[in-house]
């Protein structure tokens, strides 16, 4: 029986395997750290480009459009 469990501590089939999924792991976790740090600003700077753009002005005789992007004054 001792013989049996050195033989499987002896063993280095899966360690790269094990390697991998760890660096996997701790990728995938950085990842989802920077997007909840990032979240908000995103939300914020897309609420201000979507009123900027409802209030677009347009003009059909030549074409151009009008974009206020500066931030309303309360």
């Amino acid at each position: 029986m001792l013989n049996r469990i050195a033989e499987f501590l002896e063993q280095e089939d899966g360690a790269v395997t094990v390697d991998w999924v760890v660096l996997t792991a701790a990728i995938v976790g950085m990842g989802g750290l920077v997007a909840l740090n990032f979240a908000e600003p995103v939300q914020n700077l897309d609420a201000s480009v979507g009123s900027a753009l409802s209030s677009a002005a347009t003009h059909t005789d030549n074409q151009v459009i009008t974009v206020n992007f500066s931030t309303p004054e309360s």
